[in-house]
């Protein structure tokens, strides 16, 4: 959150003609400045005004080549946002494609794949999909980018588990001490809620009930207020499935 209000005095200072008023040589720092906030409100829970601030990016007027990368993910970003809160449909989809052809076309744009594979499956089953997942993952190990390789691998657990793969819990588990291996907290309230969903999924609400908890802990702890309505919600329905009523009503 302290980070939030740095970006937004750092915004405010740029204001919205940055592209007109700083020199040339600086708009790539400004770019990726509000291309950082944009995602660090993302992360936050404050879905509409990341998606204005992601709008703005986009629409900005400029002949800079240094930006054309930054501009193409932060597009390909907006549309995933757009498909999870608006619901995915065929014209996102295909939007999301013709980006992705465009960065390919310019020699790959780190995560657009990634992008896209996961805005595929908000739409569709579909192999093809899970398997670019997969070789993202390997991808990022790869080169060696342990710190983004965790992403991957969450996105592809993610996949597979709402594809209905069993047998994901030690995946999950290691992802978590990964995580924490790197210092990486961002990753862990959300990670834990998402194990939560996993054994949920497969009836098992008493174990779920453990992770959701830490879940909250860690949640409460960042001050990541927005996020908890659907956290609380989902302990909650846990909580009553795993007839701990007392705890369902403390969660009340």
């Amino acid at each position: 959150l302290r980070a939030r209000t740095l970006l937004d005095e750092a915004a405010a200072y740029f204001g919205d003609d940055w592209a007109k008023k700083l020199p040339r040589l600086e708009h790539f720092y400004a770019f990726k400045l509000l291309e950082a906030r944009a995602m660090l409100i993302d992360f936050i829970g404050d879905e509409q005004t990341a998606l204005t601030e992601q709008e703005k990016l986009v629409a900005t007027k400029h002949s800079n080549p240094q930006l054309r990368a930054g501009c193409l993910k932060t597009r390909m970003n907006l549309l995933r946002n757009r498909s999870q809160w608006e619901g995915p449909s065929e014209d996102i989809l295909q939007e999301a494609r013709t980006v992705a052809a465009e960065a390919q076309a310019d020699g790959k744009v780190e995560g657009i794949d990634r992008l896209l594979a996961k805005m595929e499956l908000d739409f569709q089953t579909s192999q093809e999909a899970l398997d670019a997942l997969k070789a993202d993952v390997k991808t990022t190990e790869d080169l060696g980018h342990w710190f983004e390789s965790v992403y991957a691998r969450r996105d592809s657990l993610l996949a597979r588990s709402k594809n209905g793969e069993a047998g994901l819990e030690s995946e999950f588990t290691d992802l978590l001490a990964k995580a924490r291996a790197q210092g990486n907290k961002r990753t862990e309230p959300g990670l834990y809620q998402e194990y939560g969903d996993y054994l949920i999924a497969r009836k098992r609400p008493a174990e779920a009930v453990t992770v959701l908890l830490e879940s909250l802990r860690l949640t409460r702890s960042f001050g990541l207020d927005l996020h908890l309505p659907a956290l609380l919600g989902t302990l909650f329905d846990a909580q009553f499935d795993a007839g701990d009523l007392t705890g369902a009503k403390a969660t009340l």
